[in-house]
Parts: C-alpha cells; sequence; structure tokens
C-alpha cells in the first residue's frame, strides 16, 4: 500500500500482513498527521516492516500511533522522517523498540513457523505477547476466543422431596464459585438461597 498524498490520516486496525515475496514494505505511509496502526500482525519475510517517509513527496509524517502490534523488524523510517512525534508502545519486536510497555521477542504462532492460515497467526499461550496488549489480550491481530460457558450449581433438598408446609428443609453443599458463577438452591420448587461465594483465584 503506497501513499498517494492525499493527507490522511489513515487508521489500520486488525489486520495481518503476509508478504512472502516482493516490496518489503507491506504499507508506506507519508504525508500523514495522526495515523493510527493498531492490533496488526506484520508476518517477518524478507525484512518486512511498515514505513513512514517521504518517496511520493507527500511529505513527512507527525503524530502516528502505533501500539499493540507484533512488528518483527520493527519500523521503516526512511528519507529523514522521524519517529520524535510518534506514539508507540505495546508492540511485539524481536529487537525490541521503544515504549515502556513494549515487549522484545518473538511471536510463536499456533499455525507454525509460517502460518498458511489466518487462524494460524494466533500467538501461542507461552509466546511473547500473549496477554499483554493494552487492553489485556494478545498483541497483534485480535482473536477472541468464545468464552467458556458459566456453570450452574443446584442444590437440591435432601433425596429431592419437596417440603411440607410449614417445615424447614435442609441440604448441603460444597462447591468452590467465582464470578459470574449461576448458583440456585431448589426447595419444593421455590427457589430460595443463602450463601457466601468464594472467589480465589
Amino acid at each position: 500500500m503506497s501513499p498517494d498524498c492525499n493527507g490522511g490520516p489513515v487508521t489500520i486496525t486488525n489486520n495481518v500482513f503476509d508478504q512472502e515475496v516482493g516490496a518489503t514494505n507491506e504499507i508506506i505511509l507519508a504525508g500523514d498527521n495522526g495515523d493510527i496502526l493498531d492490533h496488526n500482525t506484520f508476518a517477518a519475510h524478507n525484512s518486512a516492516a511498515p514505513r513512514f517517509g517521504n518517496p511520493n513527496s507527500c511529505g513527512l509524517n507527525t503524530n502516528a500511533t502505533i501500539t499493540n502490534n507484533i512488528l518483527p523488524n520493527g519500523i521503516s523510517l526512511t528519507n529523514s522522517q522521524s519517529a520524535s512525534t510518534f506514539t508507540q508502545d505495546y508492540n511485539l519486536i524481536t529487537g525490541g523498540g521503544t515504549g515502556a510497555h513494549t515487549v522484545t521477542g518473538t511471536a510463536t504462532y499456533t499455525g507454525g513457523g509460517n502460518p498458511s492460515t489466518l487462524a494460524g497467526f494466533q500467538l501461542t499461550a507461552g509466546s511473547a505477547g500473549h496477554n499483554v496488549a493494552s487492553n489485556g489480550a494478545d498483541i497483534g491481530y485480535p482473536f477472541v476466543a468464545a468464552p467458556a460457558p458459566l456453570p450452574q450449581i443446584i442444590v437440591r433438598n435432601h433425596g429431592g422431596n419437596f417440603c411440607a408446609s410449614g417445615t424447614t428443609c435442609s441440604a448441603s453443599a460444597t462447591f468452590t464459585a467465582i464470578t459470574g458463577d449461576s448458583i440456585f438452591v431448589l426447595c419444593g420448587g421455590t427457589p430460595s438461597a443463602t450463601f457466601t461465594i468464594t472467589d480465589s483465584i
């Protein structure tokens, strides 16, 4: 993607750039003020990196925000481009980079060293950049796992017998619940409950 001198700014989010052959810059940005690159995954082929500069005489870039990206080769600054006005943080860069929360390391993907599908670019649980983005998710393309179903804990009175009117039902159960669990205590088919939830991590 090459600049056309339209002045931007552009927002580039939630992409995987996997360019094995050809140019060494998946995107080239020039002459913009306020571009945003967030939660993108850039593959490591051909030393590729997003480029900031002035290749088409569009002018240089200012005030770009580059966050939560997998950038194996960092960013490329050409044509006397400076990053002094850029905001950079929470990126995963093999050789390290700018930002208090930027991670130095190499991504490992569920699809191996050269994933052939989008799903293959999800970080493994042991990868650098896993669960350390600014939102607590993975750095890079924002894969979202389906949430696990919340358990429902049902406590019934002894033997499943209904209580006679005016009598007291009793039942006991031991369980560990966490925030979000649904707990029902049934006596004679009427929900009633007195319980304490201990949430421990």
